[in-house]
């Protein structure tokens, strides 16, 4: 790639971040209360419960992408409640359950501690939740 394109390609991101600041400042803060809280969940289900780490996980993730549907309808996007909007969320919900489950449990037969690995999924990840959000579920 050219000088010239990697500046306009530099300019455009930058641009863009510009642009969506305040939405993903409240997404980073939301994400961080909600990998906070399934870091929590993990605990509780893993420790009290006696829970596998690959269904501990699974759990917590479900618990978390509810409290996100929630903050993200209401805090970040401030859109209104719509049938719509809620059967796109259903289906973002199954396709990062799977995803997220999915990524957990190949990454956990690399013998890696099990919080480690979920906050590897979960910053993994991250970026595509976010776009997906912003451009398909709340749109």
């Amino acid at each position: 790639m050219e000088t010239s394109q990697k500046k306009t390609h530099f300019k455009t991101i930058a641009l863009y971040i510009k642009n969506n600041l305040p939405y993903i400042m409240r997404y980073i803060l939301i994400s961080i209360i909600g990998y906070t809280s399934l870091g929590l969940l993990m605990l509780f289900f893993q420790s009290v419960l006696k829970l596998s780490n690959t269904l501990s996980f699974s759990l917590s993730y479900f618990l978390l992408l509810i409290f996100d549907y929630i903050s993200n309808l209401r805090f970040v996007f401030k859109t209104k409640y719509s049938k719509n909007t809620i059967l796109k969320y259903i289906l973002y919900i199954v396709f990062f359950q799977f995803l997220s489950t999915g990524c957990y449990y190949l990454l956990n037969k690399l013998h890696l501690d099990s919080y480690l690995t979920s906050y590897i999924v979960m910053f993994s990840l991250f970026p595509l939740k976010y776009l997906t959000t912003k451009y398909i579920v709340f749109k």
